[in-house]
């Protein structure tokens, strides 16, 4: 999709601009800023209420300090729309979060003046503390840390160690009260953060108005006279001078912009099915837990915590303690169910080797978000949960899809919650779901065969499982007479070779397709176990994990994840059979 044209005169915003100006003219600057990002998002779509929140915060910085001599970190990277356009990025407005357009994160690929590429949130502290010390004494470096990102550990961490460097380091707390959901963290108003200041042994400027930036550039300019470390405390209101906004919940998070004609689907998403069931699973049992790291009601997951609010647990931006807490609550006899992006599964990789994996606990995680970002990329790509959930011994991993049968997902979904080791359940995106019975054939719900054949098998999982389907039968609109099998597996972890031996003979060609990467993949896993070891096959997996951002559809073009792509791999296999032996071994399609 061509970039939107923007008719906003966005020189006025930028630098040379906005340093010529008196501070008195600053706050009008704001106003007028703001209502151009409100235009620009309300047609390209994206992050809203945080940009807007921050948009004197980002004048007031700029004219207070001289980037990117000066550092500006923004944390969470979505607050830095006004940061985007202010360094001269405003005319790319209109291309944002699109396919070849400007990130929606800072981005040093983009600009000079992002001097730390900022996806998941509270690192600028840490990243501040090194980039100082890497830098001349006379510069500042700021970390702007906001949404309920101070309350993360690496940001705890990093701030209990740059009172003792002699370096100019500022830190700025955007207190909003938020993340996506409600902050839940004891660490805002102005006694805690006050409190944290003095423990971080730096000086404690604050509270400020963050919606006056007269009031801010005094803050600011006073902590460069003193040439103190310090922490600016600055209350901000998330989706400010937006009154619907405001008083929304979740919904002032995102913009969404509808791009294709909206078909009516009776679950909003395939996570609302499996909450439904959640919900009905809490009913029969006291014990059960559901851990959320700050992402639950946006994902899909809020009835749950309405329903349930007894057995729903928040514990904010806080991956290593939900699957610490779960591994605690499991050896008390509690069912711990954890939700979390696979993105943010690393985040946690300590505590699933050290905690989960060592002690066996019965901890169940949900792995939301699996596959390729869209709109976010590749600091949000979830892409690597295998390659971390394998680590897990004895650990079972079940995958659904839009593809599976609604019969196969309460069952799946069941085993999930009641088997007594750990286990996963990855998840992939999904706008809608209409639930359908099963036509296919499934063997103890370890597969499910969508088609039956012997002249070519797909096997696949996931999101990719419908993209899967049409390829099969695009390989027959052209080769007719052909019988091909389509499996979408179910349980990626542990899998029974000899079921699957059963369903795809030893002399039918097998494609394997995983939206993931190599390692760590079902790909792996068979060529590991030998079932590959005289079977014609190939697979296509993603092997460049830093694929960019844009709407899925071009990820998958780009990858060659297509129907029309993987099709084509398939006639080529099919055309190679008469080829020498090495290429009758697995092949790694890299697009």
């Amino acid at each position: 999709m061509e970039p939107l044209k923007d008719q906003c005169a966005w020189s006025e915003f930028e630098l040379a601009s906005l340093k010529s100006l008196d501070i008195a003219a600053l706050p009008a600057l704001a106003v007028r800023l703001r209502e151009a990002l409100k235009r620009s998002l309300k047609r390209t779509g994206g992050h809203y209420g945080s940009p807007l929140g921050v948009v004197e915060l980002a004048v007031s910085l700029h004219a207070s300090f001289d980037s990117p001599r000066d550092a500006l970190i923004w944390d969470t990277g979505h607050q830095c729309y006004a940061h985007k356009v202010i360094t001269g990025r405003g005319n790319e407005l209109s291309s944002l979060r699109r396919w070849g357009g400007l990130s929606g994160f800072p981005n040093p690929a983009e600009s000079h003046h992002d001097q730390i590429l900022v996806g998941h949130a509270s690192t600028s502290i840490a990243s501040a503390y090194g980039l100082s010390l890497a830098r001349r004494k006379d510069v500042w470096t700021v970390a702007i840390i906001g949404d309920a990102a101070l309350a993360g550990g690496p940001a705890l961490e990093a701030l209990m160690v740059i009172g003792s460097i002699p370096r100019n380091i500022v830190v700025v707390v955007n207190d909003n009260g938020r993340s996506i959901d409600k902050n839940v963290s004891s660490i805002q108003g102005e006694s805690a953060i006050r409190a944290l200041a003095l423990a971080a042994g730096v000086s404690y400027v604050g509270p400020v108005d963050g919606h006056d930036a007269v009031a801010l550039c005094a803050a600011f300019n006073g902590v460069r006279q003193r040439a103190c470390k310090a922490l600016v405390h600055v209350k901000t209101i998330k989706g400010f001078d937006n009154i619907d906004l405001q008083h929304a919940a979740t919904s002032l998070h995102m913009w969404a912009v509808k791009r294709d004609e909206f078909v009516p689907q009776k679950y909003a998403s395939i996570q609302a099915l499996v909450c439904e069931y959640l919900c009905a699973h809490a009913r029969k049992t006291n014990s059960l837990r559901f851990i959320s790291a700050a992402m639950a009601k946006s994902a899909g997951f809020g009835a749950f915590a309405d329903q349930h609010p007894e057995q729903f647990i928040d514990v904010g931006i806080a991956e290593a303690t939900a699957v610490t807490a779960a591994v605690g609550m499991a050896s008390g006899g509690l069912t711990p169910v954890v939700h979390i992006y696979s993105t943010f599964l690393q985040r946690a990789y300590d505590q699933i080797l050290h905690d989960l994996s060592l002690q066996q606990a019965n901890v169940k995680l949900i792995v939301d978000r699996c596959g390729l970002s869209g709109e976010d990329g590749p600091t949000h790509h979830g892409i690597h949960d295998l390659s971390i959930l394998r680590e897990i011994k004895s650990v079972s991993i079940w995958s659904i899809s839009t593809a599976t049968p609604v019969d196969v997902i309460a069952t799946v979904v069941e085993r999930f919650l009641r088997s007594n080791a750990p286990s996963a359940l990855k998840v992939c995106k999904s706008v809608g779901y209409t639930p359908f019975s099963s036509d296919g054939r499934h063997n103890e719900l370890e597969f499910i065969v969508h088609r039956e054949g012997a002249d070519l098998a797909f096997v696949t999982y996931g999101r990719l499982t419908s993209e899967v389907i049409r390829a099969a039968e695009l390989v027959l609109e052209a080769e007719p007479h052909l019988r091909i099998c389509v499996v979408e597996l179910l349980r990626l972890n542990p899998i029974t070779w000899n079921s699957l031996s059963e369903s795809i003979a030893a002399n039918t060609p097998v494609l394997i397709v995983e939206e993931h990467v190599y390692h760590g993949s079902v790909s792996e896993d068979m060529r590991i176990s030998g079932w590959l070891d005289a079977r014609t096959s190939k697979s296509m997996v993603i092997f460049d994990p830093e694929i960019p951002h844009g709407p899925v559809s071009k990820q998958m073009d780009a990858v060659g994840f297509s129907a029309r792509c993987i099709a084509d791999v398939a006639q080529r296999l099919l055309g190679n059979l008469c080829g020498n032996r090495e290429d009758n071994h697995l092949q790694i399609y890299l697009n």
